[in-house]
Formats: structure tokens, C-alpha cells, sequence
């Protein structure tokens, strides 16, 4: 597959899709945090960001056109994240990433 194709774009998953899991606000949440957490997943979709994640928590970003192979593992260790951030929230049971801290506070 060609780096920057429309296939690796696919392949890489659709970013700044936050708002779309998200849904409606938990008990206990409010709509003004979630559209906070969302604009804060979405800014650097706009930039054509793409998020990479680290074994050990850390979180970089790169341009979607600079991906190569390499970084396939970060970028699914990101979404597993996400993913498990996602599903947890649904049971009530945590707060958001530590990257959106800073814009909450």
C-alpha cells in the first residue's frame, strides 16, 4: 500500500471521530465537557494530525502524509486507548485522557 494513498488514509482510521462516540452526556457529565473534549480531538484532525500512542502512556502527533509503516503499532496503541477510554466511560468508571486535562482545568 502507498503511504498518503486513499487506502492508507482508510487503513489508519478516521480521526477526530470523538464526538461521534461520544454521543449524548453521562450521568454525572455535561454537554459543555463533552463538546470541550470533542473540539480538543478534533483540532488536530483539522490539521491533518494523526494521534500516535506509546506503550508507556506518551502521546505524540504526526501529519497523515508522514506516516509510514513504522507507525502503524503507535497509531493502534492510540486508538486501544481510546477505545478502552471509551468503553470505560460507558460503565461509569473513568475520567477523561490525561491529554485533554489541560484544557478542562
Amino acid at each position: 500500500m502507498r503511504l498518503g494513498s486513499a487506502s492508507w488514509r482508510r487503513s489508519v482510521g478516521r480521526i477526530g471521530h470523538l464526538a461521534r462516540l461520544l454521543g449524548g452526556p453521562l450521568p454525572g457529565e455535561s454537554a459543555e465537557e463533552l463538546q470541550l473534549l470533542a473540539a480538543e480531538d478534533q483540532r488536530p484532525a483539522d490539521g491533518g494530525l494523526v494521534e500516535l500512542g506509546s506503550p508507556h502512556g506518551g502521546v505524540s502527533y504526526k501529519h497523515i502524509d508522514e506516516l509510514t509503516p513504522e507507525d502503524r503499532q503507535a497509531r493502534a496503541e492510540a486508538q486501544r486507548v481510546l477505545m478502552s477510554w471509551i468503553i470505560e466511560r460507558q460503565r461509569g468508571r473513568r475520567p477523561p485522557p490525561s491529554r485533554f486535562y489541560s484544557r478542562m482545568q
